[in-house]
């Protein structure tokens, strides 16, 4: 009887083994390929980056008032900007596992068209848990990794 349950308990952990699959050579190559890139505040420095997408959809202007929304990042944990009528301010944190947190935000109240997009755009930079720096390219992300605004450098 033990010996019974030996052999079966054999086979069973025989085929559990057998059933993990190791990735094949170009899954390992793809993930060689592409090495995860350290972003710091240094990437963010010294640039106005000019949005181009809220969640998902190109800016679309006020023929009324055709200027895009911009964002500063500055040395001392301070960004300003542009909401594109409203200039605003906050604070920013990098942390040391990559993530930023954008709060306190306070904008100039001045009643202008596209309220939607400015009101869109202070969610999405508060929201915003992650983000990448290529190419010029800025892209917030949120806590769920949905790219919800891309910004380009200028």
């Amino acid at each position: 009887m033990k010996k019974n349950i030996f052999i079966f308990l054999a086979v069973i952990v025989a085929s559990a083994c057998a059933s993990r699959e190791k990735p094949g050579r170009e899954e390992q190559q793809v993930a060689e390929e592409k090495p995860v890139k350290q972003v710091s505040v240094s990437d963010l420095l010294g640039k106005e980056w000019s949005l181009q997408e809220l969640n998902g959809a190109p800016i679309v202007l006020d023929p009324n008032f055709p200027k895009k929304p911009v964002l500063v990042f500055e040395k001392d944990d301070n960004l300003s900007g542009n909401l594109g009528c409203n200039g605003f301010g906050g604070v920013y944190k990098i942390k040391e596992d990559g993530t930023i947190a954008i709060s306190n935000i306070l904008s100039t109240q001045m009643a202008c068209a596209n309220l939607e997009v400015e009101k869109a755009f202070t969610e999405v930079l508060q929201g915003a848990k992650t983000f990448e720096v290529e190419n010029g390219l800025l892209t917030l992300k949120d806590d769920n990794q949905k790219v919800t605004a891309k910004l380009t450098a200028q």
